[in-house]
This record gives structure tokens, sequence and C-alpha cells, in this order.
């Protein structure tokens, strides 16, 4: 018998949230059912770092130095994170618009 995957527990910092609000709006100027999809999206994208977080990239942040790991969604946008095994946590700490400059 398959032992059940260890499932995380997902936590979006307000640096985060905010960022997705910001890419909402400005995406619902253009399209309000492009915003909808957006967040559909990255709320899967969320859903998905419960199951197996590791199996997304690391990378070392430019600015600070700091290693986090990275889940592409809706085909730009970056769910930037850190996890512990240990307390099963996964720590969303920005979402990017991979077409900005958004160096961290």
């Amino acid at each position: 018998m398959r032992d059940k995957p260890k499932r995380y527990e997902v936590i979006v910092d307000d640096s985060a949230k905010t960022a997705l609000e910001k890419h909402v709006e400005f995406l619902a100027q253009v399209s309000h059912s492009a915003a909808i999809r957006l967040v559909d999206d990255i709320e899967k994208g969320f859903e998905s770092l419960e199951f197996m977080p590791a199996r997304c990239p690391l990378f070392i942040a430019g600015k600070t130095g700091d290693t986090y790991r990275r889940l592409i969604v809706a085909g730009r946008y970056q769910l930037v994170f850190t996890f512990n095994e240990e307390e099963g946590i996964v720590d969303i700490r920005y979402i990017l618009d991979s077409r900005q400059d958004s160096t961290i």
C-alpha cells in the first residue's frame, strides 16, 4: 500500500496578497474574465504546492541572496516561496509577473 503524500500548509504573505491584488486589478481593466481566470490559476497553484513543493526549482534572489523556489502559473506569473520540510509549511513570499523587471 502506498503512503499518503505529505501535505504542506500553504501560507500567503501579505506582500504576496498585495501583489496579487495589483495584478488582478490591472488585468481587470483589460478583461474581467481574464482577471477571474488569473485568480483561479493562482489558487490552483497554491493548492498544488500543498503536495511536493520540492519539485519546483531553486533560485537565489539577486538583491538579497536568499534562496527561494518558484512555480510558474498562468504562463507568466511566478509564485515565489520557501518551504520548511520539518514544519510542513510553504510560505509564498512574492507573486511576480515575469514580463516585468521584478528582481527580488
